[in-house]
């Protein structure tokens, strides 16, 4: 890492919070601006991981910590590929639109040069 990212990174303003999952505190160092972003990200998880408690009663904390990361990475990756999907439909279309824009603007000139030779 070069100094001048090492500085970058040094004057990031963080503080430190407390989030709550399965009645557990954890006190974690981020970024100002994303304190809201990390409650939000730690309620979701710790309502997934309750309702994993719900439904198996015999599993442990690590087994329920490790089986709602697993649900969520499966969720992230899904909305990701469909995201991608959705980006490449977008690109096709358009790159269909630009071509009948081109086609439609090449005409008009050929038509002009008809004209202009015929003459």
């Amino acid at each position: 890492m070069t100094r001048d990212a090492i500085e970058i990174i040094e004057t990031i303003e963080t503080t430190e919070t407390t989030v709550k999952i399965l009645g557990k505190q954890y006190r974690i160092k981020c970024p100002d601006k994303d304190i809201a972003s990390l409650q939000h990200a730690a309620d979701y998880v710790d309502e997934k991981m309750r309702a994993l408690c719900e439904a198996s009663k015999s599993w442990n904390l690590e087994q329920i910590a490790v089986i709602t990361a697993l649900n969520i990475a499966h969720q992230l990756l899904n909305l990701e590929e469909k995201q991608n999907l959705q980006l490449h439909v977008i690109n096709q279309r358009l790159c269909e639109l630009q071509d009948k824009v081109e086609h439609a603007l090449v005409k008009p000139t050929q038509l002009e040069l008809s004209s202009a030779e015929s003459e």
